[in-house]
């Protein structure tokens, strides 16, 4: 994984990176005074990197757009108040394949405009039943619901509907998806708001698997967490693919195609993460 303050540097050589990984395997193939062996594993380590994507462009999500929350509506959410809302069990995500629902992957809860489930529906994970949402959003989250509105353009729905995803522990994740959108009014769109623990404690329980101590032996925690990331992949093209750190305050704002052709999700961590919330803000249609 590039680290966070490398990857400008790493975007930027990824075009013509593409071309040089491509150009060193076909060097290696032709080494003379290498062993045979070593030039061997040196091109199939080319090729695999070449197969995988290295190199290439980092992708462009149409329809996409980000932003940062002002101080003062950032401020009015803090996050230790946010994380004291998180419900005491996971909910339910339903989908044709479990239409009686399978428990969630993180902690979330649903608030304000949520339609009932339909039965049509391909995918569908805004309540912990599937009945519709009558709790009303919060006021705690007012400062930011009325910034988003305000940045309404002409003809575009206010937001009434609010999902809330805490992520505690770095095996807590979103799976990729798209949106179910029966009920969101023409020209819809989405907004996810992140909100990342300001002061993380390095606990070993919040750590990866791949990083916990193995038979015995001892491994050091690390000093400080990494961001998640929003992963967005283009339908029939996995290699295409768009990564977003999830930053304090970062907000992203996503509809038309990005929410019918791409499929997002938030991975799990592969290092230690400080705890987040995400707030993914929607419009309906109101009967």
């Amino acid at each position: 994984m590039v680290k966070p303050a490398l990857r400008p540097a790493a975007a930027s050589l990824r075009g013509a990176g593409h071309r040089v990984v491509r150009d060193m395997g076909a060097a290696w193939r032709c080494a003379t005074g290498v062993p045979a062996r070593m030039r061997k594993a040196v091109t199939a380590a080319l090729c695999r990197l070449l197969a995988s994507g290295a190199g290439e462009g980092e992708a462009v999500v149409p329809c996409l757009t980000e932003h940062r929350l002002p101080e003062a509506a950032l401020a009015g959410v803090p996050f230790e108040a946010v994380w004291e809302h998180r419900p005491a069990q996971r909910g339910r995500v339903f989908n044709k394949h479990a239409p009686e629902g399978v428990p969630a992957h993180r902690y979330y809860a649903s608030y304000g405009a949520t339609p009932p489930k339909e039965k049509k529906a391909r995918t569908y994970m805004f309540s912990a039943s599937g009945e519709a949402c009558s709790t009303g959003i919060p006021a705690l989250f007012a400062p930011v619901l009325d910034h988003l509105n305000a940045r309404r353009g002409a003809g575009q729905p206010a937001y009434n509907q609010l999902v809330v995803n805490w992520y505690e522990t770095a095996e807590e994740y979103t799976p990729m998806h798209f949106d179910c959108l029966d009920g969101m009014p023409p020209g819809a769109d989405v907004t996810v708001v992140n909100l990342i623990d300001p002061s993380p404690e390095v606990r070993e329980d919040r750590l990866p698997y791949v990083v916990r101590p193995r038979r015995g032996k001892a491994t050091a925690l690390p000093s400080t967490p990494v961001l998640r990331q929003l992963v967005f992949k283009k339908r029939r093209s996995p290699k295409t693919v768009k990564r977003i750190d999830c930053a304090h305050g970062s907000c992203v704002t996503f509809g038309g195609a990005a929410l019918t052709e791409w499929r997002h999700g938030v991975p799990k961590a592969q290092a230690f993460a400080a705890r987040r919330v995400s707030l993914s803000f929607r419009s309906y249609v109101e009967e």
